[in-house]
C-alpha cells in the first residue's frame, strides 16, 4: 500500500468570504487548502482561504456522486472526475468561477456536506499544469522550478484513460516506472516509465494514458526536495 499525505495546517476555522459559511484548514505558504461546506442551493460561491486563486480544486458529495475536478487548464466550461476515466465534458455541478476568496459550484446537490481540496501552485514546491503527448517513449518533457516527488496527470480528450501517479517513494531511482490509476481497480502498473528529473519530468512511454500524439494533459506535482529559497515549505 501507499499513501501520500500533505501539511494543510493545525487548526479549522470559519470562513465568511462566500455565500455560505465553509469550514477551512489551510496552509497558505503551501498553497492547500481542505474545506468543509453545506451548500443551501445552487450557484453558491465558497470561501477557500488561499487568497489566491486556485488552480485545481477537488471536490465530492459526502452523501455520495462523483470526485469532480475543476484544473485551470480545462477552465471553468468543463468538469473532470477523479474516480473516472472520463474525458473532461460539461458538467452542471462543475466549478462555474473561481477567484482568491472563493470557488463557485454549479447545481450541486443542497444542504448536503461537501468536502473541496484546494491547490494554488507554490515556485519550488507544486505546480499545477497541462502539456501536449508525442506518443513516443522519447517523450515529451515538462518543465518544473523543482524535482518532483509525485506526479498525477490524466488525458483529457478522450473517454477511457485513467487518471496516473508517478512518484518517487515507490520508484526511488529513474525511471519512476510504478503506476497507479485513481480511477481504476488495476493493480500497480511497472511499465509506464516516467523520468522525475531536478527540473520537471518526462515521459519515457507511449501508453495513451501518459502520451497520446497532440492530446492535451493536466497535471498536478509536489517537490522531493523543496527549495530552501522558497521559506522552506512543508520541511
Amino acid at each position: 500500500s501507499v499513501g501520500w499525505t500533505w501539511n494543510a495546517g493545525t487548526s479549522t476555522v470559519s470562513n465568511t468570504d462566500g455565500d455560505v459559511t465553509s469550514q477551512v484548514r489551510v496552509n497558505q505558504t503551501a498553497g492547500i487548502s481542505i474545506v468543509g461546506f453545506t451548500p443551501t442551493s445552487t450557484n453558491q460561491a465558497i470561501g477557500h482561504g488561499l487568497n489566491v486563486v486556485p488552480s485545481m480544486v477537488i471536490y465530492k458529495n459526502r452523501a455520495g456522486y462523483h470526485w469532480r475536478v475543476y484544473h485551470a487548464s480545462i477552465g471553468t466550461s468543463k468538469s473532470l472526475f477523479l474516480n473516472l476515466n472520463d474525458a473532461a465534458a460539461a458538467d452542471n455541478d462543475r466549478v462555474t468561477a473561481i477567484t482568491s476568496s472563493t470557488f463557485t459550484v454549479g447545481s450541486i446537490a443542497a444542504n448536503d456536506d461537501h468536502i473541496a481540496y484546494c491547490f494554488a501552485p507554490r515556485e519550488g514546491f507544486s505546480a499545477v499544469g497541462s502539456y501536449i503527448g508525442n506518443q513516443n517513449t522519447d517523450g515529451t518533457f515538462v518543465p518544473l522550478t523543482f524535482k518532483p516527488a509525485f506526479v498525477m496527470l490524466k488525458h483529457t480528450q478522450t473517454n477511457g484513460y485513467d487518471w496516473a501517479i508517478n512518484d518517487a517513494a515507490r520508484n526511488t531511482n529513474n525511471p519512476a516506472s510504478n503506476g497507479l490509476f485513481p480511477s481504476s481497480t488495476a493493480a500497480e502498473d511497472s511499465s509506464r516509465h516516467v523520468d522525475l528529473l531536478s527540473n520537471g519530468f518526462k515521459l519515457r512511454n507511449s501508453s495513451p494514458i501518459y502520451n497520446q500524439s497532440g492530446i492535451v494533459y493536466a497535471y498536478l506535482a509536489f517537490a522531493e526536495n523543496p527549495f530552501q529559497t522558497n521559506g522552506g515549505i512543508a520541511r
